[in-house]
């Protein structure tokens, strides 16, 4: 009672699928798809709200028990990508901020985000009680932001000032092994080792 009112809300919606079958005794298929969206967020304290928030996701995996060369083999492989764009010109923004309104400023976020890879691994079972698992698998990740504003502060005046992130990529094949052992009760001990490399690059200007 006798406080400010802060404008607070969003919009979410969502989507997903999973399917999966057997080919035969020992191979299995999965399909996995994700969609979700969130509009006209609305975030308490923050210059800019999000018109939207956007993630599509799909997910492959193969499996084969007692494969030819190993008693488990896996291959998945992944694809993510979000995207998320904001500004600050909301009515209800600028009631909250009215120092906004005082310095014309006008703010816009702009920022894509994909994510993919693949793995492949193998299984061997030493005995009842300990299995090796190894494998590759490499991870691409590609990144970029845009965070424009114009206003005027005193005498000061800046026209789609931006503090970006350019258009980047990183990428990261990697190798792995480990050794599972439950042989004790109540305890899963896990011993491992990775090796990584990884490789980063501006693919364009800000």
């Amino acid at each position: 009672e006798g406080g400010d009112d802060i404008p607070s809300s969003y919009k979410s919606r969502d989507f997903d699928v999973a399917f999966g079958f057997d080919p035969t005794s020992t191979q299995s298929f999965e399909f996995l798809y994700l969609h979700q969206d969130q509009t006209d967020i609305e975030l308490p304290g923050q210059a800019v709200d999000w018109d939207v928030l956007a993630t599509r996701a799909v997910e492959l995996k193969w499996s084969e028990e007692d494969a030819s060369w190993a008693d488990r083999v896996d291959i998945e492989t992944w694809y993510n990508q979000s995207q998320l764009k904001g500004n600050a010109q909301s009515p209800a923004k600028r009631a909250t901020f009215p120092f906004l309104d005082l310095i014309r400023y006008v703010g816009t976020t702009d920022v894509e985000s994909l994510s993919t890879g693949a793995q492949i691994a193998a299984t061997w079972n030493i005995d009842m009680d300990r299995f090796l698992r190894s494998g590759i698998d490499v991870r691409v990740v590609r990144q970029e932001l845009d965070d424009l504003s114009s206003g005027r502060f005193g005498f000061n005046i800046f026209t789609n000032a931006n503090s970006p992130i350019p258009r980047s990529a990183a990428v990261n094949p990697g190798l792995f092994i480990e050794l599972t052992d439950t042989s004790h009760d109540n305890l899963t001990l896990i011993a491992g080792a990775r090796a990584d490399v990884i490789t980063t690059e501006v693919l364009a200007d800000a």
